[in-house]
């Protein structure tokens, strides 16, 4: 009797289904409508009923994509594939959050994300602009961006960058951000666009090999940080900037651990 409840035991641990292990997988966006198929919108819902890592990826003269409502939260973990894409990829009227690590890339040719008027991400977990290849991340017409940490070039021959442009447009995070991590990073604060730091550090080209330059420019353009400091890895990076535009025209708080003059351009900066 109990060899028969044995045997019954492990034939019915080899015939229970077991459940594979979720695959990455890419969903391609192929046109800029709110919703349906090809859409933004259905490749990051069918994404999230897979789970795990996937690629969105974007093909085609995209342009413009005018969300009529914010789209679902990302789950799944994703990279955003920007080389398929001719021209820049934009968001406007509505809100793409994560609670996920989110990489944009755009392999060795390139590519742009743009969120503009009305778009958003909030809640957004780690943030990596550039990732194994190049990209950049626009923050324009008042757009909002809320992450905790940001790499900007993130491997050895990567390229990131991101812009804050105008009035309005505004970019919280609240940990560190590595503008060039090993990579190539740069960030730019234009024209009334703000950055705010609400716990760790900005550090400016990190690890050997990396570059880094940031740059604050133009009437009302803020980098605050409130909690860290601006640490400039003098030691090791082969090129890193912490830079300034016309005198009285930006602000920035926050300590700046550096060892390089300050020249009469109001720039500080290694040689590069």
């Amino acid at each position: 009797m109990k060899k028969s409840v044995a045997l019954l035991a492990i034939f019915a641990l080899v015939l229970s289904p077991v459940t594979p292990a979720a695959r990455a997988a890419t969903y391609t966006v192929t046109t800029n409508a709110d919703s349906g198929a090809g859409s933004l919108r259905q490749a990051i819902t069918d994404a999230n009923a897979a789970t795990g890592s996937h690629t969105i990826a974007f093909s085609g003269a995209i342009g413009t994509i005018n969300l009529l409502s914010a789209l679902p939260s990302i789950t799944f973990t994703p990279v955003f594939d920007l080389s398929g894409a001719t021209g820049t990829v934009s968001l406007a009227g509505g809100a793409m959050g994560s609670s996920t690590v989110v990489s944009l890339d755009g392999g060795a040719a390139g590519g742009t994300f743009t969120l503009g008027t009305g778009a958003g991400m909030p809640g957004t977990n780690e943030l990596v602009v550039g990732d194994t290849g190049r990209a950049t991340l626009n923050v324009t017409n008042g757009a909002t961006l809320d992450n905790t940490v940001t790499r900007i070039g993130n491997v050895s021959g990567s390229t990131g960058a991101v812009t804050v442009d105008g009035a309005g447009s505004a970019w919280t995070t609240s940990d560190q951000i590595n503008v060039g991590y090993s990579g190539t990073g740069t960030l730019d604060i234009i024209n009334g666009g703000s950055v705010t730091n609400s716990w760790y550090a900005m550090d400016i080209g990190e690890n050997a090999g990396s570059v880094g330059i940031a740059t604050v420019s133009g009437a009302g353009s803020s980098f605050l940080s409130t909690h860290g400091a601006v640490r400039i890895w003098h030691r090791h990076a082969e090129c890193h900037r912490w830079r300034f535009g016309n005198p009285g025209r930006r602000h920035a708080r926050g300590p700046i651990w550096q060892r390089y003059r300050h020249d009469e351009y109001n720039q500080w900066r290694a040689s590069c």
